[in-house]
């Protein structure tokens, strides 16, 4: 496997061209080893988050996160949110 920078990843054309799909999107599932809280300084959701809304503001993201080992949910906006389940899923 090869880690890339979520900053470096919004600008792939690959995540550029799954964002731009010209078909209607029921939703966004984003999944990372990363803690859904964009509060906490080793989070990079908020920077996918972003990208997403930048291009999609109106289709809901659910983002799936872990690494702090918390049961954790956090709210983005009005039709996103994260869930981090846990130290043991």
């Amino acid at each position: 496997s090869k880690v890339i920078k979520a900053a470096d990843m919004v600008k792939q054309p690959w995540f550029q061209k799954a964002v731009n799909y010209t078909e209607p999107i029921d939703l966004f599932v984003i999944t990372g080893h990363n803690p859904v809280r964009t509060s906490v300084s080793s989070s990079t959701m908020g920077t996918v988050f972003e990208a997403i809304r930048s291009i999609k503001p109106d289709v809901p993201i659910q983002a799936f996160g872990g690494h702090t080992h918390i049961r954790d949910f956090t709210v983005y906006d009005n039709k996103a949110t994260g869930l981090e389940s846990g130290k043991h899923l």
